[in-house]
């Protein structure tokens, strides 16, 4: 697997277990769901610096 398919199933991941928490709020209407896309993106941030 190349490095962006890496990146990209972990992206994946992390946005499905974000979804399963509570699928039927939209970000905006919740400032938790928008912390958690915060969370969610500094974390496959993270991992993208990483394996480079």
């Amino acid at each position: 697997m190349s490095y962006n398919e890496r990146f990209l199933n972990a992206l994946n991941k992390s946005l499905e277990l974000g979804l399963q928490v509570d699928s039927d709020l939209l970000p905006f209407n919740n400032p938790k769901r928008l912390w958690s896309y915060a969370h969610i993106f500094f974390i496959t941030w993270g991992l993208k610096c990483r394996l480079i």
